[in-house]
């Protein structure tokens, strides 16, 4: 099953970096617009173009296209929650907020211990905890268009294709 940090990375890699705020946006306005009834609608529709034609008469151009796409995944998985989490990560994202994934939930106390560290290097209070479980082990810290990856992921992706 997708997660909300799933559909980011998806999005992050099918609009161009200075566009994902807006990306964003648009899905807090979609998150805040579609109806109980359209999403079973959504749900039971026949297959992902009926989906898509849906989304097209309710939203027309008032909704951007790869949004429109990713809520026919959400739509297809019925993972709604997975809208109202992006929403959220919509409301808290800004040009300096910070994006730490880790492949579990981590504790609260680590988390405080990365927000202080993090704040000496950057201005931003604003830090994002997502989990990945793709990521195995390690973390990765995004800020704007920067990452730092220390996951077992990247380790073994860079082993294999040295």
């Amino acid at each position: 099953m997708p997660t909300s940090h799933d559909y980011y990375t998806a999005l992050s890699q099918v609009v161009l970096p200075k566009q994902i705020d807006f990306a964003l946006e648009h899905i807090s306005i979609l998150n805040k617009s579609i109806t109980q009834r359209q999403k079973l609608e959504l749900e039971n529709a026949s297959d992902n173009a009926e989906r898509k034609k849906l989304l097209d008469a309710w939203f027309g151009a008032y909704v951007a296209e790869p949004i429109k796409n990713m809520a026919v995944a959400i739509g297809e998985a019925r993972e709604w929650n997975v809208l109202s989490e992006m929403a959220e990560m919509a409301k808290r994202t800004n040009q300096q907020a910070v994006l730490v994934t880790t492949a579990k939930p981590l504790p609260q106390s680590l988390k405080q211990m990365l927000k202080a560290e993090i704040g000496k290097l950057s201005e931003t209070e604003d830090i994002i905890f997502t989990e990945d479980k793709n990521l195995i082990g390690g973390i990765k810290i995004r800020v704007n268009n920067r990452e730092i990856d220390y996951s077992i992921q990247n380790r073994l992706a860079k082993f294999f294709n040295s």
